[in-house]
């Protein structure tokens, strides 16, 4: 490793930690490395998520701190674009036999609790 490669490294790694772990604004940050903001937004990755990508198994980004603050992590390889966590792990995403069955089951508990005050 040359010591250009280590020096570039530094305002790569630098950048990636304010943005990521501060809420300062871009154009305050890129000033203070000496950078465009264009370079700036180069040097800066993608976070972890922490949850797979429901169509590839891919772990899920934050593209931006926005994307992290609203919770709407996508997929590297473009397939889970802008969606919510709560998408991810949705109770209402259930197989359709398994919604008629809760259905069904709320219905007769609603009915049984009906025919108990009516008795009263």
């Amino acid at each position: 490793m040359t010591g250009n490669d280590a020096e570039s490294r530094i305002p790569a790694k630098r950048a990636h930690d304010l943005y990521w772990h501060s809420d300062r604004g871009v154009n305050a940050i890129a000033d203070e490395l000496g950078l465009s903001k264009s370079r700036f937004y180069d040097l800066v990755r993608p976070i972890p998520a922490g949850d797979p990508c429901p169509e590839c198994g891919r772990e899920l980004v934050y593209e931006t701190r926005t994307a992290r603050d609203r919770l709407k992590p996508t997929c590297p390889e473009g397939c889970a674009e802008a969606m919510t966590r709560s998408d991810l792990a949705s109770p209402t995403e259930l197989p359709d036999n398994r919604r008629v069955l809760a259905g069904l089951a709320l219905g007769v508990a609603a009915c049984f609790l009906l025919v108990r005050l009516v008795r009263r």
